[in-house]
Order: structure tokens, then C-alpha cells, then sequence
């Protein structure tokens, strides 16, 4: 059943907030997400910033089979990160870093919303398409750089100048 099995999960993202960094509202937080859905792959890694608390490096080593959906659970146990002109995969940043997340609602609708995108890209791309376990692909359904994030976060704040100006991971603390 979707329930999660609580004892292992983490919610340390939920109990444990940074005082110090920015926290959105409930409200402010739809409407980010409403507003990020105009690039897929912006609106995926806003629902994991923020419904998960997840880090860029993680957001982009997400693949479908992190997903426990019988448990409702998220997985996370890599990471990506840029090296010798490739990305790399790896563990997380701090043991820590591997956990389970009880999975959101807004996250389960962004994954469903990747997958639709994945499959319209391999039927528009076929001789090209790369497949791919990873969620957080470009058309062509490889691997986006982890600064791609930051990138497409930056240039959809300067469109919507009334949202604040705040960084991709300043969502991973709300």
C-alpha cells in the first residue's frame, strides 16, 4: 500500500528546519510550482527541492527505480557531479545523505508529468533517444548537468519579477 513504513524514513527535511535560510508558505509554494510547470524538467526539480528537500546533485541522479511506490517511498542514494568534463555518478554528499523521503503528492504528479515527457521524446527523437533509467533527462533523454537546474531557475525568475529572488537551494530548506 502506498503508507510508508515510518520507522525508516527520513523526515529530517520536515522536523529540522534552517532558521537562517529562506522558508516559503504554504501558498508561495503552490504557486511556484504552478508556475514552474511551463519546463518539465524545472517543474520535476522544483517538486524534489521542495517537497523532498532534495540537493541539485541528487535531483539529477534520480532514477525511476528510486521510487518505491508500493511504500510510497523516495530512495536516495546518489548523486551527480561534474568531473573531468563528464558527469559522474556517486554517493551522496554525507552518509546522511542516503535516505528515504515519504513521496509528496506534487512529486508523484511531476514524475507521471516526466515519464509523459520521456515517452513524447522518444516517439518525436527515435533514431537519436538515449534510454535511460534517470528521470532528469533533456529531449534527447540524456543526463542534464547538474548547474542546468540553477540555469533554468535563473532565467524563469527573470520572467516572473514578482517572485523573489531566491537560489534552487534555498527550496530544499522549506
Amino acid at each position: 500500500g502506498f503508507l510508508a513504513d515510518w520507522k525508516n524514513c527520513d523526515l529530517g527535511h520536515l522536523g529540522s528546519l534552517d532558521w537562517q535560510g529562506l522558508f516559503l508558505d504554504f501558498v508561495a509554494s503552490s504557486s511556484l510550482l504552478s508556475l514552474a510547470e511551463d519546463d518539465i524538467m524545472l517543474y520535476f526539480a522544483v517538486n524534489l527541492a521542495l517537497g523532498c528537500g532534495l540537493r541539485r546533485s541528487e535531483i539529477a541522479a534520480i532514477k525511476i527505480s528510486d521510487f518505491d511506490f508500493q511504500k510510497g517511498l523516495l530512495n536516495i542514494s546518489r548523486a551527480m557531479v561534474y568531473g573531468k568534463g563528464v558527469d559522474i555518478e556517486k554517493e551522496t554528499k554525507t552518509k546522511s545523505g542516503k535516505r528515504s523521503i515519504v513521496i509528496p503528492t506534487g512529486v508523484l504528479e511531476a514524475v507521471r508529468k516526466v515519464q509523459k515527457y520521456k515517452m513524447k521524446c522518444r516517439t518525436k527523437h527515435p533514431e537519436k533517444y538515449h534510454e535511460s533509467d534517470y528521470l532528469y533527462v533533456d529531449e534527447y533523454g540524456r543526463n542534464l548537468h547538474v548547474s542546468t537546474t540553477t540555469n533554468r531557475w535563473l532565467k524563469w525568475l527573470q520572467k516572473h519579477p514578482d517572485i523573489k529572488k531566491i537560489s534552487i537551494t534555498a527550496l530544499r530548506h522549506t
